[in-house]
């Protein structure tokens, strides 16, 4: 019998349960939703790195192989010199030119050192 009337209880959620729910729905959205922008936003400048990285990398194979591509937004200088190596006691000497090449917008630089 007491079973049978906590089934037929017609009593409802009042207006401050209501409304506390709501608040904390509210918290946890914001939350959820500030993560999420955060997260776009590294996601965003992750990609706009790695194309300078590309654009960069893809200069100095251009200059690498002596041919000048119009889809490369890179500056690529390339220096003349000795590039030298110590490992302990032993030294490697060698004459070369050093390719750079820099990304104009964000700047991300990539070297490649061609040797004689």
């Amino acid at each position: 019998m007491r079973l049978l009337k906590l089934f037929n209880k017609k009593a409802g959620m009042t207006l401050a349960e209501v409304v506390v729910s709501l608040a904390l729905m509210s918290i946890l959205v914001l939350i959820f939703v500030t993560l999420i922008s955060y997260s776009m936003a590294i996601i965003g400048r992750n990609v706009q790195l790695k194309r300078a990285d590309t654009d960069a990398v893809a200069g100095v194979e251009n200059a690498v192989v002596g041919t000048e591509s119009s889809l490369t937004q890179a500056v690529v200088s390339k220096t003349s010199g000795t590039f030298v190596v110590t490992f302990g006691d032993i030294t490697i000497t060698t004459n070369g030119q050093l390719l750079e090449g820099t990304d104009d917008e964000s700047k991300s630089k990539y070297s490649y050192f061609v040797p004689n």
